[in-house]
């Protein structure tokens, strides 16, 4: 469900799921401007799952827009990938995202949660740049490699970087 951030949209939209039988697993849900995000995995009775769909389509209007689609269970998709948590930080400019993910893209490194933001720093209020990921690198990517490549980047993007075994 996306769309004009008010009170209210999490309720219509999980009354929804719980009049059809259905429970959220998992979700993730922010506010971003103005605008309002709410992303869930449901599981849902088979027989429900067409009826689940169509009530949920009946949400959108035209400030909110809410899809859905059917996954198949895709919990093998982390297998021989060892998880990892990067965090970056420094003074915002512009290509910082880019780069980090351009770079993780081509050693075959999946992003599997990631945030960012921007805020002023409190002495200078200069604005700040932080990003905090959770990724899964190919069990045959050496750590040491991994780290040369966020270090070139980290220089030439003038941020720093933390990269650490999760859990």
């Amino acid at each position: 469900a996306v769309g004009a951030d008010r009170t209210g949209i999490v309720e219509r939209v999980t009354g929804v799921i719980v009049e059809s039988q259905a429970n959220v697993e998992q979700s993730r849900m922010a506010r971003l401007g103005g605008e309002f995000a709410a992303f869930l995995m449901v599981s849902v009775p088979e027989d429900r799952t067409e009826a689940l769909a169509q009530a949920l389509a009946r949400l959108t209007e035209p400030a909110l827009t809410v899809t859905s689609r059917h996954i198949a269970d895709r919990s093998t998709l982390g297998e021989g990938f060892v998880p990892y948590e990067l965090e970056v930080n420094g003074a915002d400019h512009e290509g910082i995202i880019h780069e980090f993910c351009r770079l993780l893209a081509e050693k075959g490194v999946n992003i599997a949660e990631m945030s960012t933001d921007v805020r002023p720093s409190p002495i200078s209020g200069t604005p700040m740049f932080s990003l905090a990921a959770t990724l899964e690198v190919p069990g045959a990517l050496p750590t040491k490699r991994l780290k040369d490549w966020l270090n070139e980047i980290a220089d030439r993007m003038v941020v720093d970087y933390a990269l650490r075994i999760d859990g």
